[in-house]
Formats: structure tokens, sequence, C-alpha cells
């Protein structure tokens, strides 16, 4: 249960319209980034690079097929343990904008290992990534800043996510000032919009991590992931640490801000987590394939203006 600091426990009925457009915006140009490379525009291509990307990612489709803008791709992943145990293998991987897919399967098989290797926490045993259509670096050391604020994790330990030692509101306004280039002021503001619209009240921002509950702290790591702007969000088990009430808010807002063209990707082992997404991928056996089993025993759920689904096959080339 999400037990803890008086205030709000559920999230507003919709987003408030200026933390919508922060949430949307694109970042400010930051120079070279990280990895010594200028940073594109937090944005997708446009004109004559959209077509040019979106032309080049849907090659394998037929001709008649309708074009789709990916903004996250998997080419020939393998993921495998540190003993060398294969864990999924030569899988092609599509995110659309605005997508949601969910990831299931038995615990111990992979998924997290899946959005590590994303994420670039773990590099991928073998395959290739491609962020907007170009090469995304496998490891995060080599990626720029523009590159690490497009993909963000949500992990399901909130208690190895944060820094004891670091109170709330900077951990949430520290991507602000790193990859947009906010003043402390500014970020600190702008942090405090987030924690409200992951239902927080404003008293959490001066806290450190262990005053709070362990869903209060979940929605901390998720008010972080969420200030950097990310075009990918990568979401560990979401709701494990939420009462029901708090669950369904935090789920509204995953469906806002796909809205805003955010791709999310999410493991879980909740059906209402599951409901909520466009597909549904069952991890087994070193394959990702589509759970069309799982989808045709789980209610309506909300849907966005996505109308392709994620690609996810095996590569017998």
């Amino acid at each position: 249960m999400d037990a803890g600091l008086p205030g709000p426990r559920v999230l507003p009925g919709q987003l408030d319209a200026d933390l919508a457009d922060h949430l949307a915006a694109p970042s400010p140009p930051l120079g070279v980034g990280l990895g010594g490379e200028a940073p594109r525009p937090a944005r997708a291509p446009s004109g004559a690079e959209s077509r040019e990307n979106v032309e080049r990612q849907s090659a394998p489709q037929s001709a008649t097929a309708p074009r789709r803008l990916i903004t996250l791709s998997a080419r020939r992943l393998g993921l495998t343990t540190p003993d060398g145990t294969v864990l999924l293998e030569d899988c092609d991987l599509d995110l659309p904008a605005g997508s949601a897919t969910a990831v299931v399967g038995v615990s111990g098989v992979g998924k997290t290992t899946l959005l590590h290797a994303l994420v670039g926490r773990r590099p991928a045993a073998a395959g290739a990534l491609l962020l907007h259509g170009e090469p995304l670096p496998a490891a995060t050391r080599h990626r720029n800043r523009d590159q690490l604020r497009a993909v963000q994790l949500v992990g399901q330990s909130a208690v190895d996510e944060l820094n004891p030692a670091q109170r709330v509101g900077r951990a949430v306004a520290r991507p602000l000032s790193v990859l947009h280039g906010l003043d402390r002021a500014t970020a600190l503001a702008q942090a405090q919009a987030v924690l409200a619209a992951v239902g927080l009240p404003p008293g959490v921002a001066a806290c450190r991590p262990h005053l709070l509950s362990g869903g209060q702290r979940q929605r901390v790591v998720l008010a972080r992931a969420l200030a950097a702007r990310p075009d990918v969000l990568l979401l560990d088990e979401p709701t494990a640490s939420l009462d029901p009430g708090t669950a369904r808010s935090v789920l509204d807002l995953l469906d806002r801000i796909r809205t805003t063209g955010t791709a999310i990707l999410t493991v879980t082992h909740d059906p209402a987590v599951a409901a909520r997404a466009d597909d549904v991928l069952t991890l087994r056996n070193g394959r990702l394939t589509e759970d069309s089993a799982h989808l045709s025993a789980t209610p309506a759920k909300p849907r966005t203006d996505r109308t392709e689904p994620p690609v996810v096959r095996r590569s017998d080339r």
C-alpha cells in the first residue's frame, strides 16, 4: 500500500496544461552532448529527414504497407545471462511513437534484462539499436546527452534507483538541469510540477527517499524519468508498489503521456497494466512473440490515435 506523507494520492483528472506543454516541449540547444557529439533536437525528424527515416525503417514491409514512424528499434537482438545462458536471440522489435507495449513472462526469463539492454545499462550480447532510425550506442557511456534523454527507465526497485542523500526535488530537477540546461531555480520549479503530476504533495520535494513510502518513492522515480521528456519510456513493474487507486491514476497519466508521442514499453505481471497496452508480447524460451490469447482475454482499453502495432519477429536472415 502507498502510505506516508499526507497529501493527494490520486492524480488530477487531466494534466495541467503547463505541465503537458513542459513534458512535450523540445529540449533547448545544449551544444555538444556527453558523448562528444552534437545532440539532435528532442523531437521526431520533420520534412525530408522524416520521410527518409520512415522509408528506411519501413524497408522490410511491402510496397503497399503504410509507413510508420518508429521511435526505437532493436535488430537481431540477443540477450544472455552472465554465465552465457540465452534469454533472447535474433529478435527484431519496433516501438512506434505513441505506442504502449507490455512484455509478460515468468520471473527470471529476461524481461528486466531486455529493458536494461534498451536503456544501455547492460549492453546486449548481439544486435543493434536504432533511435529515430539512427544507430544508438549499446552502452550509456557511449551515448550523447540527447540519446540519454530520449530513452528513460523506471526501474522496479526505487531504493536502488534513488540516491539516499539527495532530496527528492533535486533528484527530479537534475535531468532538467543536466539534459535540458535549465538553471537551478527553474529546474526545481518544474520538478515540483512533475511531482504534482504523479500525485505527490509539495512537501515531498524537501524529503530524502527514506522518509517516503515504497509507493511514493516509485512515483519519484517515475517523475524523474518524465522530467527528462523522453521519447521512449521503459517501465519495470510500475504498479508493484502502488495501491490500486494510485496504480490506476499512474496508468491514466501514462495514457496521457502517450498523446505527446512518447513510446512506452512496460514489463509487468499486472493484468491491469497489460490491459492498457496496445500490444502484449510474451518472452519465453528465448523468443519474444505477440500474445494474441492474452489480448483477447483482456477488457477493452484506452487507445491513442496510433494505428500501427510494434513489429516483433525473429530474424531468419
